[in-house]
């Protein structure tokens, strides 16, 4: 990592340098945004679509009734009106780009959000080093927007938190025997205050 400028080569360097470290936004609120906004498109075609239908029930029920038909009647229709045929287009497509940010946004909740210990080791490194700047630091510091793209189980959480159990005891040792106010590793490794 130190062979590594400070920023975002730092960064990534830190974050790919564990599994519980590879900690980033899932933007869960954008994706429901997209998916609303398609929903809404897709609604609107859709309701377009059933005006077509009725208007064709009475006019030329045959429409309905023979997709060649329908396809004829189109044809004659030109280019420039918005006939069934286009308008099923058009929901193909948005039913496509909505179903595909659909799934995308199905896999995403299927990730692991991130443990309070890899989260608070992740914030300290933001903390400590400062890669970015504050604008950019603040995709950190929203855990409930956080995943983890480490898939499986803690099969090291026992340990690691025997290891930070153990760092704390002895930083409470330092802390009595140089008469400290303060635990010296915790004031060096507490987590940001600021959210």
């Amino acid at each position: 990592m130190e062979n590594t400028p400070n920023g975002f080569p730092r960064l990534a360097a830190f974050q790919s340098s564990e599994a519980n470290f590879s900690l980033y936004r899932s933007f869960s609120y954008l994706h429901s945004r997209v998916l609303l906004d398609l929903q809404d498109e897709l609604t609107t075609l859709e309701k377009e679509l059933d005006d077509l239908d009725w208007d064709d029930c009475d006019a030329s029920p045959d429409r309905l009734r023979s997709r060649d038909i329908d396809i004829v009647h189109a044809s004659r229709e030109g280019q420039d009106v918005r006939n069934r045929r286009v308008v099923l287009r058009e929901v193909k497509d948005k039913l496509m780009e909505y179903d595909k940010v659909l799934i995308k946004a199905r896999t995403l909740e299927t990730f692991q959000r991130p443990g309070e210990r890899n989260y608070r080791s992740v914030r300290r490194f933001y903390n400590n080093e400062k890669p970015l700047m504050d604008a950019e630091m603040d995709s950190i510091r929203a855990k409930e927007d956080t995943v983890s793209l480490r898939s499986g189980g803690r099969e090291w959480g026992g340990f690691d938190g025997s290891i930070e159990t153990g760092i704390f005891r002895f930083d409470q040792w330092l802390k009595r025997v140089f008469g400290l106010k303060k635990p010296p590793l915790q004031v060096r490794l507490s987590p940001p205050t600021s959210s």
